[in-house]
């Protein structure tokens, strides 16, 4: 599993990395709080961290916030991605790492 291996190798880049990947198969796979607080922390860490996001980087990031956005609507999406921005990345990790155990 990548986020596990990137966490153990405290590689912040390869987390993000994982992160990002990870958003849009949970989104898909019907666990869209833990996809929203993948993708918001990873665009948040990538930003702070690495640089600008490409067009077609936001293009997914706006995907997947619509696939998270059809199944917990607009007000809960929101709650969730802006929860994600309050966090560090350990926090984030072990988030999506214990899914809905740790988000509810």
């Amino acid at each position: 599993h990548q986020l596990r291996l990137a966490t153990r190798q405290f590689s912040r880049y390869m987390q993000v990395m994982a992160l990002w990947n990870l958003a849009k198969p949970l989104a898909r796979s019907r666990r869209p709080e833990v996809a929203a607080i993948a993708m918001a922390a990873s665009t948040q860490e990538w930003l702070a961290h690495f640089g600008t996001l490409a067009d077609r980087d936001r293009r997914y990031v706006a995907r997947v916030r619509r696939l998270v956005e059809r199944q917990l609507g607009r007000q809960a999406t929101a709650m969730h991605w802006a929860a994600a921005e309050q966090l560090g990345l350990p926090e984030v990790v072990q988030a999506v790492l214990d899914g809905p155990r740790r988000l509810g």
